[in-house]
């Protein structure tokens, strides 16, 4: 079986429900050896772990799970907070959908021909406002 941790955590989901746990178990293993950092993949070696009668070892499991999910919470946050100060350093409303701060900037997002949000930054950050752009 190849090693990639995706196909072993579907692989365990499936042996679930035809209801072999101790493959599943198995399977679902691997793919947390596979990738650490992936929740899912505790939550479904928490599944297998419960349904083969090791409770004790599903709320470590699911708590792994949970740790992860607020580790990428976290992470989704701080980039949250800077694009919302790269929109205000632009005079952007947050408010603002992406696509009209792009129509504003001159067309695509960075690297696809139109200026980026932090190039455009970069360029008016001693600038004023301009007048229809601010929220």
């Amino acid at each position: 079986m190849p090693e990639n941790e995706i196909i072993h955590e579907q692989k365990a989901q499936v042996l679930l429900e035809l209801g072999d746990a101790w493959n599943s178990l198995k399977a679902a293993t691997r793919a947390t050896q596979l990738k650490l950092s992936w929740p899912e993949a505790w939550v479904t070696l928490g599944r297998a772990q419960l349904n083969y009668g090791e409770p004790d070892s599903a709320i470590e499991s699911f708590d792994k799970a949970l740790a992860l999910k607020q580790f990428h919470i976290s992470e989704a946050n701080v980039g949250l907070r800077t694009f919302r100060s790269t929109c205000h350093s632009l005079g952007f409303s947050t408010a603002m959908r992406v696509e009209e701060i792009r129509r504003k900037l001159g067309g695509a997002s960075s690297g696809e021909g139109g200026v980026g949000l932090e190039e455009e930054a970069e360029k008016r950050q001693d600038r004023p406002v301009e007048k229809g752009l601010a929220a």
